[in-house]
C-alpha cells in the first residue's frame, strides 16, 4: 500500500492576546485534519484538493514524516513516516511549488550530481537515469545554466526530474504547475503520465488547476475544514454538486441574447452582445453540441471553456455535508422530544475555569511548571509539535531529499 491513514488528526494550539488590563493569553486548539482515513493503491493517480487553509499541505508534511500526528496512524509506503523518516526518503519524491530541492547558484547538472550522491546512487545508474530524465523533460540546453537563471517552467521541470531521480515508488506534486503557461503545463502532464505508466509510480497531486486533476487522475479526494467530504471520480464530483461549465462565446457582430439554447442557460452578455456567457451542465449537453446551437444563431470569431472554481465546487460539498448534518440532526431531536418529553433538560455547564483544569494536554505541550520556575502558561506562545519534539531530531543538511520535502 503506497498510503494508508487510519483516523489521522493533527491540532495545532495557539495561545492569542485578548484585550484587557492584565493581557492574558486564550488558549485555542485549531484542528487542521480531522479523523482522516483513506488508502491509495501502488500506481494510481489521485488528486487531493480543497480550498486553502483546508489542511492539505498539513497532511502532507504528516505523510512525509515533517509533522507528527496527533492521533490516528499513517504509513507511507508500508513505513512510519517520523520515526523511519530517513529511509522513506528513498521511497518518495516530493515537488512543492514554493520550495526548491536544486542550489540556486550551481549549474543544473551539479544540482543532479549532488542529489544522486546524497541517495547514495550507483554512478552507472545516477548518469542513466539522469540522461533519460534529461531527454524527456528536454533539458539539455538548460544543464550548465544556474538555477537561479531558469524560468518557472524550466525550473518546475528540474524539480520534477530532482524528485524522480532515485526512481521513488510515491510522487507527491504540491502545485507543480503554479503560474507555468499552457506549453510547459503539457509538457509537465505528459512527462507524469508517461513516468506513472512505464515505471507503475503512485501519483499523489495537490493542485487548484481542474486541468491537473482531469488529465492525470482517476481519483479525486476532496478535504474541507480537514475532513475527507469525498472520495471518487471527477466526474462523479462534478454530479454530486450540479457545477457547470461556462461557454464564453465572441461573436463577430453584437447579436440578441443567445436565450432557450437547449441545456444551456444565460449567465452575461457584455459589450452589447458581442461576447456572451452561457452556463452547461456536460451530462445533459456537450460544448460541440451547444457551440453547434449557437452557431445557428450567430457567427462565433472565438470562443473559450471556463472550468469550475474548484473553491466553489468544495463550497457546495461541504455546505450539501452540512444540511445533511442538520437533517439528521433534527430528526434525532424529534423522535427524542415524541419518545422522552421530559428528557429536554440539559446537563450543568462547567465553569471556564473547571474546564481549564481537566482539559488534557495535547502532543508536544510541557505541564506548567511551579511559580517562578518558568511554568506561567498565560505568557507563553504555544507553538506545534513537530519531530524534533518528539524525539526525532532531524540533522541539518543542504537541500536534499530531506529539506526539500518541507511545505509551506
Amino acid at each position: 500500500m503506497s498510503i494508508e491513514i487510519t483516523d489521522l488528526t493533527r491540532e495545532f494550539v495557539i495561545h492569542r492576546k485578548q484585550e484587557g488590563r492584565w493581557r492574558r493569553r486564550r488558549r485555542e486548539v485549531i484542528t487542521a485534519v480531522d479523523r482522516m482515513s483513506f488508502r491509495i493503491e501502488p500506481g494510481a493517480a489521485v488528486g487531493y484538493i480543497g480550498a486553502n487553509g483546508a489542511g492539505k499541505s498539513t497532511t502532507i508534511k504528516m505523510l512525509t514524516g515533517i509533522l507528527v500526528p496527533t492521533a490516528g496512524t499513517v504509513r507511507t509506503c508500508g513505513l512510519e513516516p517520523v520515526r523511519q523518516r530517513r529511509e522513506l526518503a528513498g521511497h518518495i519524491g516530493v515537488v512543492f511549488g514554493q520550495r526548491s530541492q536544486l542550489w540556486w547558484d550551481l549549474p543544473l547538472r551539479e544540482s543532479f550530481t549532488i542529489l544522486a550522491a546524497i541517495h547514495r546512487l550507483d554512478p552507472d545508474r545516477a548518469s542513466k537515469r539522469i540522461h533519460e530524465l534529461i531527454e524527456q523533460l528536454e533539458m539539455a540546453h538548460t544543464l550548465d545554466t544556474p538555477v537561479r537563471q531558469l524560468s518557472l517552467g524550466q525550473r518546475m521541470r528540474a524539480e520534477i526530474a530532482a524528485a524522480l531521480l532515485h526512481s521513488p515508488e510515491l510522487l507527491i506534486l504540491d502545485e507543480p504547475t503554479i503560474g507555468l503557461d499552457v506549453l510547459s503545463k503539457q509538457r509537465l502532464r505528459d512527462f507524469l503520465s508517461y513516468e506513472r505508466i512505464e515505471r507503475g509510480t503512485t501519483l499523489l497531486l495537490t493542485t487548484h488547476d481542474m486541468g491537473d486533476i482531469e488529465r492525470l487522475c482517476e481519483r479525486v479526494l476532496v478535504v474541507d475544514h480537514g475532513r475527507l467530504v469525498y472520495d471518487g471520480t471527477l466526474t462523479g464530483l462534478a454530479a454530486t454538486v450540479q457545477v457547470r461549465r461556462m461557454l464564453v462565446v465572441d461573436l463577430a457582430v453584437p447579436a440578441p441574447e443567445l436565450t432557450g439554447l437547449p441545456g444551456a442557460q444565460l449567465i452575461a452578455s457584455e459589450g452589447g452582445g458581442i461576447r456572451q456567457r452561457l452556463a452547461f451542465d456536460p451530462q445533459v449537453v456537450t460544448a460541440a453540441q451547444l457551440l453547434t446551437a449557437v452557431s445557428a444563431r450567430a457567427e462565433v470569431r472565438d470562443l473559450s471553456i471556463e472550468e469550475p472554481d474548484i473553491e466553489d465546487v468544495v463550497r457546495r460539498i461541504y455546505r450539501s455535508q452540512d444540511l445533511a448534518q442538520k437533517r439528521d440532526l433534527m430528526r434525532q431531536q424529534d423522535s427524542t422530544e415524541h419518545t422522552s418529553p421530559h428528557s429536554s433538560a440539559s446537563p450543568p455547564n462547567l465553569d471556564e475555569d473547571a474546564h481549564r483544569q481537566i482539559e488534557p494536554l495535547t502532543s508536544g505541550e510541557v505541564p506548567p511548571g511551579p511559580a517562578g520556575a518558568g511554568g506561567d502558561t498565560d505568557h507563553q506562545v504555544a507553538t506545534p509539535d513537530n519531530a524534533a519534539a518528539q524525539g526525532n531530531p532531524r540533522p541539518s543538511s543542504g537541500p536534499g531529499p530531506d529539506s526539500a520535502a518541507e511545505a509551506d
